[in-house]
């Protein structure tokens, strides 16, 4: 009987166990949520990382959703590596796994789906029990890193930055009209300089108003030059951080063991 009661406690103390175990972990997913809503990403990262060290206790939903909120942080902070490790780490659960195209953005949508076609589900879902003789996989990632490097070139002439991401149509025509826009702007403000300087040294009254004629139009001129110029500027900013973010196409495929100890899966982002 005493027996009984041992052991009917020490059943009794494991359920509760595990109930606050995963009480804790959906807890977790809802404090990375709230991050992931504040666009606090190294946050979400960062309670990401905690959550995955004690991934048994979560459903299979809470670990899609921590794995979802970590690639999209990893993403909008370029980090395009972590974040195609954190798909993959969904894929290797689920191949058929889809993102919510209401959740997230069609560009985010965009590199899941480009992952999951070309993702070696036959590589991830095989057994290791079946080819004892190898070693567990191992996964190399490799990525272009030419957009952060266009980011400087791009500030200081606008359309530089197209051109090194291979955007080279759209690049020439922004290069040529910021080019065009910058030179005229900077002749048209010596220009001006110089008929100010001669309105105001003007002494008849009549050579004062043609100075000043001739000072006020191209003052005008000047300046909306100047303001074209700078649309250009935060035109050409915008399209190259916010809309030519890398996304696809993405090739991934399985390396030949070089040495005999591992296989690779390499991955590269073209523009």
């Amino acid at each position: 009987m005493i027996r009984r009661l041992i052991i009917l406690q020490i059943i009794l103390l494991f359920v509760v166990s595990v109930m606050a175990y995963a009480e804790t972990a959906t807890t977790e997913v809802g404090g990375i949520a709230q991050k992931f809503r504040a666009f606090d990403y190294d946050a979400v990262i960062e309670l990401s990382n905690k959550a995955l060290t004690h991934a048994d206790a979560l459903s299979q939903e809470e670990l899609f959703q921590i794995l979802e909120m970590k690639a999209v942080s990893h993403y909008s902070k370029m980090e395009m590596t972590e974040a195609l490790n954190s798909f993959v780490e969904i894929l290797k659960i689920d191949p058929g796994h889809e993102l919510d195209p209401v959740k997230y953005s069609p560009k985010i949508v965009a590199f899941y789906n480009e992952i999951k076609v070309n993702f070696p589900v036959e590589t991830v879902s095989q057994p290791v029990e079946q080819e004892p003789e190898k070693p567990d996989t191992v996964i190399v990632y490799r990525q272009d890193r030419s957009f952060k490097k266009s980011i400087l070139p791009s500030l200081v002439l606008p359309g530089t930055g197209h051109l090194l991401i291979g955007k080279r149509q759209k690049g020439m025509i922004l290069t040529t009209l910021s080019a065009a826009t910058l030179a005229t702007s900077i002749w048209l403000s010596i220009d001006c300089a110089n008929k100010e300087k001669d309105y105001l040294n003007a002494v008849d009254p009549g050579d004062i108003d043609a100075k000043y004629a001739e000072y006020n139009s191209s003052y005008k001129t000047r300046n909306a030059l100047w303001t074209a110029y700078a649309a250009i500027w935060l035109y050409t900013q915008v399209d190259l951080i916010f809309l030519q973010k890398p996304s696809a196409p993405i090739q991934v495929g399985l390396l030949p063991p070089g040495d005999g100890r591992a296989l690779g899966l390499a991955w590269r982002v073209r523009f």
